[in-house]
């Protein structure tokens, strides 16, 4: 197996850093847009729920 430069070694060392906040910026948004379905469907529900008559 050969052995990487720094140089290559610099740049897979920045790739992955890079990598790794695309990752976690696209499982940020992905849990928003849980919430907001989420907060959307809650909000149908409630406007759906019959309230007893007095």
């Amino acid at each position: 197996m050969m052995h990487q430069s720094r140089k290559e070694q610099g740049m897979v060392s920045v790739s992955r850093r890079m990598l790794s906040a695309d990752h976690r910026e696209a499982q940020t948004m992905s849990m928003q847009d849980s919430d907001t379905e989420f907060a959307e469907e809650w909000g149908n529900k409630s406007r759906h729920v019959r309230t007893p008559r007095k």
